[in-house]
């Protein structure tokens, strides 16, 4: 019995070092859709690895009367006024302040805040909550 108990400790103590985050701040996809196609609407696979993460805490402050500090991940996005050949929406996203569609509602079409790690992209399943499922499906079949 003691080494069953042994085997939950190390697999609960695993899950548990996997699982967390490393650190106590925030992180969000840093782009824009004007010079990087990759941070149009539609948020591919390929943009996931390649567009480049920021650390809010040292993300710059949005020049805003009112804007408090980069507490949250966000995602604007805007119709290109600018007359082109291809008219198309302009996609933000960023680390703001937890008031930014507030503040940018008259400049934006749509505004989304977020407030977990990397959470201004599309939908998707984090690596990281995928492998505590199939963890605790494992240890569930083990046992």
């Amino acid at each position: 019995m003691a080494v069953l108990g042994r085997q939950v400790f190390v697999a609960t103590l695993f899950l548990i070092i996997f699982t967390l985050d490393y650190g106590t701040c925030l992180h969000c996809y840093s782009c824009s859709s004007g010079p990087d196609e990759l941070c149009d609407d539609k948020f591919s696979f390929e943009a996931h690895r390649v567009v480049q993460v920021m650390s809010c805490e040292y993300s710059p402050l949005l020049s805003k009367p009112g804007a408090g500090p980069n507490t949250h991940c966000g995602k604007s996005k805007r119709f290109d006024k600018k007359p082109s050949v291809d008219n198309k929406d302009y996609v933000f996203r960023g680390c703001v302040p937890e008031n930014y569609c507030r503040l940018v509602k008259n400049e934006v079409s749509d505004c989304e805040i977020c407030e977990t790690e990397r959470c201004n992209s599309s939908p998707t399943i984090l690596p990281s909550f995928m492998f505590l499922i199939i963890s605790l499906l494992l240890l569930k079949c083990k046992f």
